[in-house]
């Protein structure tokens, strides 16, 4: 018994953590996205570390979310500071992104200047209101699935 407990202890930490693998095959042979608590029964609908997530309608008003066009000033609510970076959550089709860049103050309200031009187009939308609550949601849809989007 003292011999098979370290290889035992050995097989245990040299398996990666489920919560590490990108996609693995589910009870049925599906393959999932890797990434938890997501599903049309969830809150978080789909996610995707390129186009982000997209929350239903019942998360949407729980979270109370709210949108401004995103050319032009924003509240001050609408900007989220993480490490040594600045963003806002973009919503472009129901998808929530959360698009890195530079807030310059304008009084009580900032003008967004986003690190790629092409994050931010006319027809989308920012949050305003709600957007902590968006950045918890995003840190924990992406943080079981070994994913990081913007977590360093």
């Amino acid at each position: 018994m003292k011999k098979t407990l370290p290889l035992i202890g050995f097989l245990l930490l040299a398996q990666p953590p489920l919560y590490a693998q990108n996609a693995h095959e589910d009870e049925h042979g599906e393959e999932e996205t890797g990434v938890a608590n997501v599903g049309p029964d969830s809150a978080v609908l789909e996610a995707d570390p390129d186009r982000g997530f997209r929350l239903s309608e019942k998360a949407r008003r729980t979270l109370d979310v709210e949108f401004k066009p995103a050319s032009g000033l924003l509240p001050k609510s609408s900007v989220v500071h993480f490490k040594d970076e600045t963003g806002v959550y973009r919503v472009r089709d129901g998808w929530f992104k959360l698009i890195e860049g530079e807030a310059e103050p304008h009084g009580h309200q900032v003008r967004f200047v986003p690190e790629h031009k092409g994050d931010l187009r006319k027809s989308d939308r920012i949050a305003v209101k709600g957007v902590p609550l968006l950045r918890v949601t995003e840190l924990d849809v992406f943080s079981a699935g070994g994913g990081d989007p913007h977590g360093h």
